[in-house]
């Protein structure tokens, strides 16, 4: 079959890979989703499903904005003799590898994965499964700070600009340019983005726990002079394990 490299399937449903899918079909992509056989609509057979996907602007008056989006089963992949060329996995950090292993007989021989997955420990073997089926594939990870929340099923609001930051899982390889030229969310390519993933999980073990003990904000948590002094020593016992990490 031949393969267009102009669409996108993504993995994932949740409010970033719907911000992906919204941002990727206004930059003129076809978007496709795969989903699980229990998240779809009964009555799908080997036909993919349209749905309609809308982005809320919280800063408009005009503030729903949609798009349609293809949706596919794994199972139908093959059946439809699908090839992928560009795939993005946007589940849970758990359901990550489940996901990757349901799609990696369409993918193209150089066809770019890229993560989205908010989390660390599942990208070696992730790498293994794109190895044994091409050694040209480009593996990607990405890390963003785009605020997103999912409403309902393909319906969410884009709650804060951020930024996402891309690089190719081995270090040594030079992350090439993948997204279309009008593709609207910021981002950055970076040629070692296991340095940002840390950075990102130091934020995350940090900022998480304490808004929750305290059941408060994120920004909250620096108008109080003892949350700063737990803040300042969470950092530095995470900056311990993280240079040991790195280490070893």
């Amino acid at each position: 079959m031949k393969t267009n490299n102009n669409h996108w399937y993504i993995v994932g449903a949740g409010a970033i890979g719907c911000l992906w899918a919204y941002a990727l079909k206004k930059a003129g992509q076809d978007v496709t989703f795969i989903l699980k056989e229990h998240s779809l609509e009964s009555g799908i057979e080997s036909a993919p499903q349209q749905r309609s996907l809308s982005l809320l602007d919280i800063n408009s008056d005009n503030n729903d904005h949609s798009i349609h989006v293809d949706i596919v089963k794994p199972s139908n992949l093959a059946k439809n003799k699908t090839v992928i060329e560009h795939c993005i996995i946007a589940t849970k950090a758990y359901d990550a590898n489940a996901a990757l292993q349901s799609i990696v007989p369409a993918l193209s021989l150089s066809a770019t994965v890229l993560s989205l997955c908010n989390g660390m420990g599942m990208h070696k073997t992730m790498h293994q499964q794109l190895q044994k089926h091409s050694d040209k594939i480009q593996f990607l990870l990405g890390i963003t700070s785009d605020g997103a929340l999912l409403h309902q099923p393909f319906k969410l609001s884009h709650t804060g600009i951020g930024h996402t930051f891309i690089g190719h899982y081995l270090k040594q390889e030079h992350t090439n340019t993948f997204l279309p030229p009008h593709f609207y969310l910021q981002h950055t390519l970076l040629d070692n983005i296991h340095s940002a993933l840390w950075q990102k999980m130091l934020v995350n073990c940090v900022i998480n726990p304490l808004t929750l003990i305290h059941q408060c904000k994120n920004g909250e948590l620096f108008a109080n002079t003892a949350h700063i002094h737990q803040i300042k020593a969470l950092c530095e016992e995470l900056s311990d394990i993280i240079n040991s990490a790195i280490v070893n």
